[in-house]
């Protein structure tokens, strides 16, 4: 969760303003995502839909600041019975749940927050973080600095993201201007987002443990769509895909 104004150190960084109008969070829409969970061994877990609802409405976490994202989990319960946490606290939580209730331990939605910030000149989201994409909790999340706009490649180094009790991350985005690639059978100008997160901590943790925390993403935004790809890849193996299949508008 953004809880603190950003500390983040932007190179090639342009202030001049927002060069598109990007409406991602003014615009009730509902983005469908084919999504996948893979563990750590390259063994598919889930394959299941993952809509990200967009309600025009301020999220009530920071209503002076984000507008609110509805993630709506179409779970795949099949896979989910074979999907082991790899957090052992985590996992003993959801074995512990599945044994006094008979079911695994899953919510069906959760609302979090987006940004558009005039002053920096970015967008911003949360990522989904239930269910088996809790660890994105500690991933890189998705940001996009207008001053790609203006360049072939662009780069920012953010510091703002805490593992709580653990250090913060230390997170390199690299921006390239990709051209027009056809999404959604739409022509449209593209953006590749890569980004590396590694912790940075005074624990001592092992390698064992850095590889949990440490992950790429590689992702694709557009002003139309938003974030229209977002695979996620941690050190430890596991990976976790999202990429978008539909949109649909509501009213």
């Amino acid at each position: 969760m953004l809880k603190q104004i950003l500390t983040l150190v932007i190179l090639l960084f342009s202030m001049s303003g927002f060069s598109q109008d990007f409406k991602y969070f003014d615009t009730k829409r509902d983005y469908i995502y084919d999504a996948l969970y893979i563990d750590s061994i390259g063994d598919t877990i889930t394959n299941e839909k993952l809509t990200i609802r967009i309600p025009d409405k301020r999220w009530i976490g920071q209503p002076w600041k984000q507008k609110s994202i509805i993630y709506i989990y179409d779970t795949d319960t099949i896979g989910f019975k074979n999907y082991i946490d790899p957090s052992e606290f985590f996992h003993e939580k959801n074995m512990t749940h599945l044994e006094k209730h008979g079911k695994s331990r899953l919510k069906n939605q959760e609302t979090t927050g987006g940004i558009k910030s005039k002053r920096y000149s970015y967008v911003y989201m949360h990522p989904p973080r239930t269910n088996q994409y809790r660890m994105l909790f500690y991933a890189p999340h998705p940001y996009f600095f207008y001053s790609a706009v203006k360049k072939v490649v662009d780069t920012a180094l953010l510091t703002n993201q805490n593992a709580y009790g653990a250090g913060y991350f230390h997170q390199e985005y690299i921006y390239h201007n990709i051209g027009k690639k056809e999404i959604l059978n739409d022509s449209i100008q593209v953006y590749q987002v890569n980004v590396s997160s590694n912790l940075i901590s005074n624990k001592g943790f092992s390698e064992t443990e850095l590889n949990f925390y440490s992950s790429i993403l590689e992702a694709l935004f557009s002003f139309e769509y938003g974030f229209t790809k977002m695979h996620y890849a941690f050190k430890s193996g596991v990976k976790i895909e999202f990429d978008l299949v539909e949109v649909i508008e509501n009213e």
